[in-house]
């Protein structure tokens, strides 16, 4: 925490007990169990708190039987929270149609704010009071911060004004994240809408038929996987054989932690890489540009059938992994960009969960996945469609790349201005936030 000596001029150290009140919530009585259905009494979990606020979806509720011994406990869109247990710190505002919800106990209210409530805000998600949190959480199974260490915390207060100019400065960059992050949300609705129409019903056309995996355009043909593609099996290397030289090594856990839906040399220093003699290599597992490198396990239904294409590769051999299928391009009658896109669609999303086995982990096989069905439209509305994807994702890239510099612009002005190592002008008579 900062020194007192070390305050800017005009700026206080204070206690949040001095600009605040700090209390806690209340659990249900013993026997009683929160509810799905709405009793018009929200009770708000930490279950319910994000980094960046609270999430509204899934809000229990507390059941009439128990709201009289706990309607001490509430807290109003006046207040801030903050999380005392488990996952610690976590600080944010309530919403206006939460203003009134109880608390749990696991966090506690701040109430009767003195300074600038957005101020606070940030200054109690900034790095002066959330590596002090780190430093005082107790050290169990169950992390938990008391509520005198909170009520103690030492916090930079400077002169109102500045607290709301700050605030208001700092609330900008948010709402420019904000909109950036709506701007990839809505463009990846319309894409998912538009691959739906596109990967099933083509374009443009009028005529359709009947087929195994459902009705297609007449022009469009059904062609199994073993048809299109070579498959084979990836190798299995121990995490002690990779490093960052040799050939670049594509396993199951990149396929799923990218977002992309195909790999390309920009991407080679994201992967590790195999550091063995070219002899130990199978050319089996080796794939190249055009081919296509499946998952062959996920946590969740949602990743199973999860790829990667290989888009470019600058010559190099790349490696198919651990828990991969590699399926080789041999009969060239997919477009390579198509597919990027080709087994997104709901024809071979449902294949791939019907021939998917397992409980916890699940997974597919070679054998399996060979007689899987693809509808193949012609080459030039392959191009087409693809096209039409290629666009909206260059969009969500570009909005992308913006979020890393916004956030690293919100962190530098929270470290320069929530200390006063940057001082705010405030002209007379100038208009803030309040």
């Amino acid at each position: 925490m900062m020194d007192s000596n070390q305050m800017p001029d005009g700026w206080l150290k204070s206690k949040i007990c001095d600009i605040a009140t700090v209390s806690g919530g209340k659990r249900l009585p013993k026997g009683e169990i929160l509810s799905e259905i709405n009793t018009d009494h929200p009770y708000i979990r930490v279950a319910n708190m994000k980094e960046k606020g609270l999430v509204l979806e899934n809000i229990l509720y507390v059941p009439n039987s128990a709201i009289e011994s706990i309607k001490k406990y509430k807290i109003f869109a006046t207040d801030l929270y903050i999380s005392v247990a488990g996952t610690l710190g976590m600080v944010g505002e309530i919403p206006k149609e939460l203003s009134g919800a109880n608390l749990t106990e696991n966090a506690n209210r701040i109430s009767e704010i003195k300074c600038n409530k957005t101020f606070l805000l940030y200054v109690l998600r900034s790095n002066l009071v959330q590596k002090y949190i780190e430093r005082e959480k107790t050290i169990s199974a169950q992390p938990k911060l008391a509520l005198t260490r909170i009520k103690n915390f030492h916090i930079p207060i400077p002169p109102l004004k500045e607290q709301q100019k700050i605030a208001a400065i700092l609330s900008s960059v948010d709402e420019a994240i904000e909109k950036t992050e709506q701007i990839i949300e809505q463009t990846e609705t319309v894409k998912k809408g538009l691959m739906q129409q596109l990967l099933t019903k083509g374009i443009g056309h009028t005529e359709f038929k009947d087929s195994p995996i459902g009705e297609i355009p007449s022009s469009w043909e059904l062609v199994s996987i073993d048809e299109l593609f070579d498959i084979e099996g990836g190798m299995s290397f121990s995490r002690a054989q990779l490093s960052d030289q040799g050939y670049p090594y594509l396993h199951y856990g990149d396929i799923h932690a990218s977002p992309k839906q195909y790999i390309s040399t920009q991407d080679f220093d994201t992967i590790p890489r195999i550091n063995i003699d070219e002899s130990k290599i199978k050319t089996r597992a080796i794939v190249k540009v055009g081919d296509i490198v499946l998952s062959d396990a996920s946590e969740d239904m949602e990743g199973v059938g999860r790829y990667i294409v290989i888009r470019d590769s600058n010559k190099e051999d790349i490696v198919s992994g651990l828990h991969t299928i590699a399926l080789k391009d041999t009969s060239h009658m997919l477009d390579n960009s198509y597919k990027e896109y080709a087994f997104q669609s709901i024809f071979l999303k449902k294949q791939f969960r019907r021939i998917a086995t397992g409980a916890t982990v699940y997974g597919i096989s070679k054998g399996n996945v060979k007689k899987l069905i693809v509808p193949v439209p012609p080459k030039d509305e392959q191009i087409e469609i693809a096209k039409s994807f290629l666009e909206l994702d260059t969009k969500i890239a570009y909005e992308r790349s913006k979020l890393p510099r916004l956030q690293e612009v919100k962190q530098g002005l929270m470290q320069q201005l929530l200390t006063g190592k940057v001082r705010v002008s405030i002209d007379e008579g100038e208009e803030v936030l309040p």
